[in-house]
């Protein structure tokens, strides 16, 4: 049986998430100076959800990076601070390891910033002996370049602790480094001595590809991906990219008094405007954002505001006669519907027309973007799976995620949502099967807690308001 080790999650945003600080270059470093204790927290909860080994906060603490900021001459105190942090939460823990994480230098993602070699490997070695002494392991993380592959590991094998790499690849070709390089031309340099081999800080969908290559190096391998530098990397001339995920939030204003609700507040906009349209607008005295749309699946609004102003809109709603739901209402009101959720009914796993979403593609449009080709292709080809709906005769449950599909004696598909639809009184499962079987009225089986039970395609479209007629009111 194949052994898995899980590492723990992405430090650097789930610490922006829980300290509620301006980002800066150094937010995650600043962070053990601000918030002590916090970091150690992270680690505690990627424990708990399974986690094996603690990776240090280590990746940005060089002195290239530190110079000219408030931290600089702090090189040692944050070196310790992070392995401290690791160790108090592995203590915690009972169990774990700990492993000494070392990024780029110059800059992440940026291969040619990557200095001589004399100069990367004194600097590597610097850092490697401020971790090797309390961690089991280190880790060469954001690998772009075979040079910087044979230069970390100049610099950390002679200190005695097993080594791992962590390659960074193009994200647009999982068989090339971020440098260019074929990942097959790093294999020469982890044959030499390196513990497990990784991928990472690149698009998932390239990562299969490198995946079959490192394979079959004979070493552990794995993975763990991210995908804003696709689109940083996109940008044309006069762009900028920032993140403001964490400023805003919002509110779901949905039923059909909706519109007679935001009268009522005196709402400055022009509420005749049609499905899907979106503007500037200010609901009981506070600037917002209105967007006609509705996950509920009835006219509705979604109000789009700064994190400060959102307690106030929702009183201000709320006193005004809308009544709370919660998610499972939600969840309930657009299976109905037949709309996806990300990550659960849409993911990497499926292909846009697998997941049922070939109206949003525009493959006639001249410009080129990533996948287009392969969309191309598939259109060509056809493609092999299919997203649908059905009804189920499930007795007391209702479908979890992931339970499997059955035509007769195989497993044809496996569902990714289910639940009880109490606008049209009956089970719902979402989910993708085999092509040539997404035609509706064809009767399959769903598993679930070891009983089959029956299961019917429905027609594209959804169940509750088939035409959209209570969302387009």
């Amino acid at each position: 049986m194949t052994d898995i080790i899980l590492l723990d999650g992405g430090m650097g945003q789930e610490l922006v998430q829980r300290a509620g600080d301006k980002p800066t270059a150094l937010w995650s470093t600043q962070i053990m100076i601000d918030h002590p204790g916090m970091v150690a927290g992270v680690h505690a909860d990627f424990y708990s959800a399974g986690a094996t080994i603690a990776t240090a906060n280590s990746y940005a603490i060089h002195r290239d990076r530190l110079a000219k900021t408030e931290m600089e001459g702090r090189f040692f105190d944050l070196h310790a601070m992070a392995i401290a942090e690791a160790k108090a939460a592995t203590v915690a823990h009972g169990s774990g390891q700990i492993a000494g994480a070392i990024g780029p230098l110059g800059a992440s993602y940026r291969p040619d910033l990557h200095p001589e070699t004399n100069v990367a490997v004194r600097l590597f070695a610097e850092v490697a002996e401020q971790l090797v002494d309390n961690s089991e392991l280190i880790i060469g993380e954001t690998i772009a370049s075979i040079a910087h592959a044979q230069d970390f590991l100049t610099a950390t094998k002679p200190l005695g602790k097993p080594v791992w790499l962590a390659l960074t690849l193009d994200d647009s070709d999982g068989t090339r480094l971020r440098s260019g390089e074929p990942v097959a031309s790093v294999l020469p340099v982890i044959e030499s001595g390196v513990g497990a081999i990784l991928i990472n800080c690149c698009t998932p969908e390239v990562i299969p590809d490198a995946l079959k290559i490192i394979g079959e190096v004979g070493i552990p391998y794995g993975a763990y991906a991210n995908d804003f530098e696709i689109l940083s990397n996109s940008l044309t001339d006069g762009l900028s990219l920032t993140d403001h995920t964490d400023e805003f939030s919002t509110l779901i204003v949905s039923g059909p008094k909706s519109r007679d609700l935001f009268e009522s507040l005196k709402t400055q906009a022009d509420l005749s405007l049609g499905w899907l349209s979106h503007q500037d607008a200010v609901v009981a005295g506070t600037a917002c954002r209105l967007l006609r749309v509705s996950f509920a699946g009835e006219l509705g609004w979604e109000v789009h505001a700064p994190n400060a102003e959102i307690p106030k809109l929702y009183e201000a709603i709320k006193g005004a006669g809308a009544k709370p739901f919660g998610m499972y209402a939600l969840n309930s009101m657009r299976i109905e519907k037949g709309y996806r959720t990300w990550k659960g009914d849409l993911s990497t796993d499926y292909t846009l027309f697998e997941g049922g979403l070939d109206r949003f593609i525009k493959l006639e449009k001249p410009q080129n973007f990533p996948g287009k080709a392969a969309l191309q292709n598939e259109q060509q080809q056809g493609a092999k799976k299919r997203f649908i709906t059905m009804v189920v005769d499930s007795g007391d449950y209702d479908a979890p995620y992931m339970s499997t599909i059955w035509c007769g004696d195989e497993v044809v598909g496996e569902t990714t949502s289910g639940d009880w639809g109490y606008r049209v009184n009956a089970s719902i499962a979402l989910g993708v099967v085999r092509v040539d079987l997404s035609v509706p009225g064809t009767v399959l089986e769903i598993e679930m807690y070891g009983r089959r039970y029956k299961a019917v395609v429905q027609p594209d479209e959804p169940l509750w308001d088939h035409t959209n007629e209570r969302l387009r009111a």
